[in-house]
């Protein structure tokens, strides 16, 4: 099976500019983009943030975060560590830093699911999709992982889907929640005290939250809720849990439980509609009720907290997709908002905030803030008192992460993020074009192509001009050839794409494949006179060059290639040759242009494959 080739780029660099002392690699591996410092880069602008010499940093899309957690300490008021897709970071509100946690620091791996924080051990905690535990210091310094769960012989989901403390029962136990039941796990000595599983190893349930009320463990999953003696003897037997069966669906889809004053509980259940994906209960007197809380048809979260003992000292906030509304012990609504410090709420995960003021002997605690893990703009405060004082925090990335190819000159780093599976179809990923200037990361969202397919999909390859490092050029799969101006300024305007070349206005041609005839783009690369070579897959002429003046020119290459081969990755030699990969083991291509790439008459290029009779 084929599958899409990762790349390792030295960077270039243009004399009076900087001065290289060793060499900035870029790797692409996988879904993110890694630098190594190699040597020290001396520049005449700040390039580079200072790092020691040696060691990645990577560039992963931390705007879009999903969960939270306060990480209180001793020493200080803590920080904020908050969880993306593919990392984690952390957030010192009063020190106003960020510091990213990924593989590159410790993380074992990139698709982190829960988080905690041991107040005690001063530890915070983080499962993963693969059943992994990782164990980090309050500085962020990676300490120990739990690999128990990961190593099982179990068969089924091993993910990590919560983390959760019962202090009131004992504080050096977490309580695991995962894809197949409970898992306990003692803090101290970091090893596994038991495994519930709530209906037998044969029908494993996914259990997505947990709470200790009125002496009975209470376990809401994919179907339905279920409870347990605190004091019963043998958790791990399907026998000690009972299955909740006066709530509005036994066997529901329950993302979310609180247990409220006056002994109300409040269920969130997941129908399984697309048009009504959410429903919540309310049970007051012993009776369910539907509860309508949100405008929208869909829940995110729920989150309930409380500043004293006393009914009215309790909050419940609820958030859809644009809003939280905070209701009291009463279910009264008494805030509603739609943004914090000017960005859409898009809630993924929250947690309230106290404030603590002192009155001659009086200590007084009071709401202060919402924390929220926003889906668009990474960590929001958003202040409740009135006072707005909101604010947010993004470490800088991509838009996302996905890398197909890297592109790199002085300061500036471009990204193409499309995709192929094995058969060399594309995936019509439309995330536009991203890439780096110094340390700031540029986005250019997707645009209307000029065929007859949504968007412009796939950019398969990158390639900077040496000559301008801000002018640059993407390879779509199916759109031809995207030129971008990325310098931005008065005069230009942000970075924009400020043609696309296709059929219609150059020397490229449709192939057809894919389902219908496009004009693919699988290979680019400038050589050293500002010649940029074209590979364009599937086309009756596989081979075409840009010069630096404009125009265009295809190589005629004849029926070389025959009827089942075509052109992929190309590479523009200093000696003046032009190397392009022929897809599928079938070898590659060397062309020759004797130095004129406008005059084709001279031309001479060769085959090479391991087979003799090719």
């Amino acid at each position: 099976m084929e599958l899409p080739v990762t790349h390792l780029h030295p960077v270039n660099f243009l004399q009076g500019n900087a001065m290289l002392r060793g060499l900035v690699f870029f790797a692409c591996i996988g879904s993110a983009v890694l630098q190594l410092n190699a040597q020290q880069l001396i520049a005449s602008e700040e390039m580079q943030e200072n790092r020691p010499v040696g060691t990645w940093t990577d560039y992963l899309p931390y705007h879009q975060t999903e969960e939270l957690v306060h990480c209180t300490s001793a020493a200080d008021s803590g920080f904020w560590a908050v969880r993306t897709e593919h990392a984690l970071f952390k957030v010192e509100e009063w020190q106003n830093t960020v510091e990213r946690i990924s593989t590159v620091h410790g993380l074992s791996g990139s698709q982190p699911t829960a988080l905690a924080w041991d107040a005690k051990g001063e530890m915070l905690i983080v499962g993963h999709a693969s059943g992994i535990i990782d164990f980090f210091s309050n500085t962020g310094d990676w300490l120990y992982t739990l690999n128990d769960i990961a190593e099982s012989n179990l068969i089924g989901d091993k993910s990590i889907v919560s983390l959760n403390w019962l202090e009131s029962i004992d504080p050096d136990l977490i309580y695991v929640t995962t894809g197949f039941g409970v898992v306990i796990v003692n803090l101290r000595e970091l090893d596994i005290r038991d495994t519930w599983y709530l209906e037998g190893q044969q029908s494993l349930r996914k259990c997505l939250g947990l709470a200790e009320h009125e002496g009975k463990f209470v376990v809401w999953t994919d179907a339905g809720v279920f409870e347990a003696d605190v004091q019963h003897p043998f958790l791990s037997s399907p026998d000690a849990w009972s299955r909740w069966e006066d709530i509005p669906l036994e066997s529901g889809y329950y993302a979310h439980l609180v247990f409220a004053p006056d002994n109300a509980i409040l269920l969130h259940m997941k129908t399984g509609d697309s048009n009504a994906p959410d429903d919540l209960w309310l049970k007051m007197e012993g009776i369910w009720q539907p509860f309508q809380a949100s405008e929208s048809a869909q829940i995110l979260d729920i989150e309930a907290d409380a500043i004293g003992s006393n009914p009215e000292d309790w909050r419940i906030a609820i958030a859809d997709h644009q809003s939280i509304r905070i209701f009291d012990h009463t279910w009264e609504e008494v805030q509603l908002d739609y943004a914090a410090d000017g960005v859409p709420l898009r809630v993924r995960d929250m947690a309230f905030s106290h404030r603590t003021e002192v009155f001659g002997n009086v200590m007084q605690m009071s709401f202060q803030d919402v924390f929220i893990a926003n889906f668009e703009q990474g960590l929001l405060k958003m202040d409740i008192t009135g006072d707005e004082q909101d604010a947010h925090w993004t470490p800088e990335g991509p838009p996302v992460a996905l890398v197909r190819d890297v592109d790199a000159w002085n300061d500036q780093i471009w990204v193409a993020s499309g995709g192929i599976d094995e058969t060399w179809t594309g995936m019509y990923h439309k995330h536009g074009f991203y890439g780096m200037s110094g340390v700031r990361w540029n986005w250019i969202p997707n645009e209307d192509g000029e065929n007859d397919l949504l968007g412009i999909n796939d950019p398969m390859v990158v390639s900077i001009d040496p000559l301008n490092p801000y002018h640059v050029f993407f390879g779509s799969w199916e759109e031809g050839l995207i030129e971008v101006q990325n310098e931005a300024s008065p005069e230009t305007g942000p970075p924009a794409i400020v043609a696309i070349h296709n059929e219609t206005n150059s020397t490229l041609q449709l192939g057809d494949f894919g389902g219908s005839p496009r004009c693919g783009i699988g290979g680019l690369d400038f050589d050293d006179a500002g010649n940029l070579w074209i590979s364009n897959a599937h086309a009756e002429d596989p081979l075409h060059v840009r010069l630096a003046d404009g125009t265009f020119h295809s190589m005629p290459l004849g029926n070389a290639l025959g009827n089942e081969r075509w052109l992929g990755d190309v590479l523009a030699a200093r000696n003046g040759y032009v190397w392009c990969v022929l897809p599928r083991g079938y070898g590659l291509l060397v062309y020759d242009t004797n130095n004129t790439p406008a005059e084709t008459g001279d031309d001479d290029w060769r085959i090479l494959t391991t087979s003799e009779s090719k």
